[in-house]
């Protein structure tokens, strides 16, 4: 069987910034074959080269990753549990552990489908955009929610382990933080644990190598 092999687009902050920070902090990035080259529809492009392109996901669509032992498989949160079954990084954990690190990775995925829904509000993205990030809002009611869960070692399971899902959740940080800079100030014991995984340098490669946000904070 040969590696996995990711299809994604090239340079931007999306979902897939989960798999990236995750595999980095393992030093682990050669495991999972990245093509990120890749020819956009829109908005990234007119799609010509995209209507051509393959493979795709199973709803024709990316990110899409072709397993170890050749299956197609779709959805980015799958795929990121796929690899950290696959290269056994969730297999060492306690059970409290593991159940923590999948409230994360869906508490991560959450993150993304919120900022999907204001970025394309139909009612404006500066308004929507606005309305997740005010004190009270959904982002900050969240943080808070971790906040009080961050545990003495600095991590959010139980036994201080540095899960996938907390790996996974910092990269939906820095997401957060891109649009709004100080979005973790109120939030200490979160941005304390953001800013220990990003002062790691395989991090930092990470957004150096995926540099462009995809998310806007206000509308064109």
């Amino acid at each position: 069987m040969g590696k996995p092999v990711l299809h994604f687009w090239g340079g931007y902050k999306m979902k897939m910034h989960t798999l990236h920070y995750i595999l980095a902090y393992h030093g682990l990035q050669g495991e999972v074959d990245v093509v990120g080259d890749i020819p956009a529809p829109a908005p990234f492009g007119d799609g010509v080269a995209w209507a051509a392109y393959a493979p795709k996901g199973p709803t024709g669509s990316l990110p899409c990753m072709v397993t170890a032992g050749g299956a197609i498989l779709g959805e980015s949160m799958a795929i990121v549990r796929y690899v950290c079954r696959h290269l056994k990084l969730d297999t060492a954990l306690s059970d409290e552990d593991f159940a923590q690190s999948e409230y994360l990775l869906e508490t991560t995925n959450e993150v993304y489908l919120a900022l999907n829904k204001a970025h394309y509000s139909p009612g404006g993205r500066t308004e929507a955009m606005d309305a997740l990030f005010k004190p009270g809002g959904m982002v900050h009611k969240l943080l808070a929610s971790l906040d009080a869960r961050v545990g003495p070692a600095g991590w959010l399971g139980p036994q201080g382990v540095p899960t996938p899902g907390d790996l996974a959740l910092c990269a939906a940080l820095h997401i957060l933080a891109g649009l709004q800079p100080d979005v973790l100030d109120a939030h200490p014991k979160v941005k304390a644990r953001y800013d220990a995984v990003h002062a790691i340098e395989s991090i930092a490669h990470v957004n150096r190598t995926y540099p462009a946000l995809y998310h806007k904070r206000t509308s064109d």
